[in-house]
């Protein structure tokens, strides 16, 4: 789902289909980042990758709804934005009786995800960061 003028994004995997793997990851045109990182990047952010999916799998192993990516840009956040692009994926996961599922790497977004009945259900942020360095930021 994404606003008109792409203020922000978010991406939702419903039951059944929250794997990503690397196909899936080229369908949704992550390509253009790949050469944009350069083979070590791309390492550091296949290992990220590798290390958030069997956290996912032993954290939410039954059905579930994944808020896979929601992204706001800077100059819009802090307006509702990021709350109305969350919304549809909380009324699909109520209208299911499922749970929902993130990850996030952004220490400050905890308190938005809360703000949405989200509970941090399990935290290794220095174990992750290493992975992350020059691939997300």
């Amino acid at each position: 789902m994404t606003t008109d003028k792409v203020e922000g994004l978010s991406i939702w995997l419903p039951p059944g289909g929250t794997e990503v793997d690397f196909t899936r990851m080229l369908r949704c045109g992550l390509i253009k980042g790949f050469f944009k990182m350069g083979w070590s990047g791309f390492r550091r952010f296949a290992d990220l990758c590798k290390h958030m999916d069997e956290a996912h799998e032993k954290l939410m192993p039954g059905p579930h709804w994944y808020l896979f990516i929601l992204v706001v840009d800077p100059a819009y956040q802090s307006r509702g934005l990021g709350s109305r692009l969350i919304s549809p994926g909380k009324a699909w996961a109520d209208e299911d009786g499922l749970p929902l599922f993130l990850h996030t790497l952004n220490q400050r977004a905890l308190k938005f995800y809360g703000s949405h009945g989200f509970e941090v259900v399990h935290h290794d942020q220095p174990d992750v960061r290493p992975l992350c360095k020059g691939v997300l930021g």
